[in-house]
């Protein structure tokens, strides 16, 4: 086996970049094992633990990556995908601010923020990321939808339950992602698709068909952990569907 710095960082990367996510993460914990202190490294064993379902293993080496570098560009957009995946929203519109001091035109980030804020009801910083994406890309249909909506808020906000609720901001994201999934599952790519559903439920998080169909999808990567807890919290939320609870029974 090789002990060689230069040898296990290149080899290791390349197996990331292959897929090879087992052999990645050996190689990546016996790199920084060795007192490695690149966090580019760190970020990379995070991945790779993801790949592989190792949730805690993941945010402990993306702990470590922030740690060598706390402006890791990589890095704080993890932080803040899974603290906006665990629902801490505050601390995920922090993050993404960090990052968006580094890339200040980034439209996805400038986006997340928005819907941040939006949880947050802060509407008018709300409405000011959505302004923002819409200067910076004056076609984005969805960024235009948010916005109404913000405005409408902003109009009233005590107002009745005529107003779209919060979800609506993300439905138009989540079609499109899904339909991005489809495109992956047509060509065989599964690690794909799952990513895709996984960035829909962060979107729609009380959807239990999205998390059931993300179980789905996960038995078929064999990733029985991941795939036992979407469907039992598909279950929490549609106690009353039988094909959910056939479907928890069989995991």
């Amino acid at each position: 086996a090789p002990n060689s710095p230069e040898i296990l960082s290149a080899l290791g990367g390349l197996c990331f970049q292959l897929g090879e996510m087992e052999e990645a993460r050996t190689l990546l914990r016996r790199l920084v094992q060795l007192g490695n202190p690149d966090p580019g490294k760190w970020v990379q064993l995070a991945l790779a633990h993801y790949q592989l379902g190792e949730i805690e293993q993941f945010e402990s080496s993306l702990a470590r990556a922030l740690e060598l570098d706390p402006n890791h560009l990589e890095a704080l957009r993890l932080l803040a995908h899974l603290n906006f995946n665990h629902g801490s929203i505050a601390d995920a519109a922090q993050t993404y601010g960090k990052v968006l001091k580094q890339t200040p035109d980034d439209l996805e980030v400038i986006a997340a923020l928005g819907v941040c804020f939006f949880k947050l009801r802060d509407y008018e910083s709300a409405q000011m990321m959505f302004e923002r994406v819409l200067e910076l890309d004056p076609k984005n249909a969805l960024a235009s939808d948010n916005l109404r909506v913000v405005r409408a808020k902003l109009q009233s906000p005590d107002g009745p339950q005529q107003n779209p609720p919060a979800a609506r901001l993300n439905e138009d994201a989540v079609e499109s992602i899904l339909a991005r999934a489809e495109v992956c599952l047509a060509e065989g790519k599964l690690t794909a698709a799952s990513e895709a559903l996984a960035e829909a439920v962060r979107l729609l998080p009380e959807s239990a068909e999205l998390l059931a169909d993300q179980g789905s999808l996960i038995f078929q990567l064999g990733e029985m952990d991941r795939c036992r807890a979407a469907v039992a919290r598909s279950v929490e939320l549609r106690p009353e569907s039988a094909d959910y609870k056939t479907r928890w029974a069989l995991v």
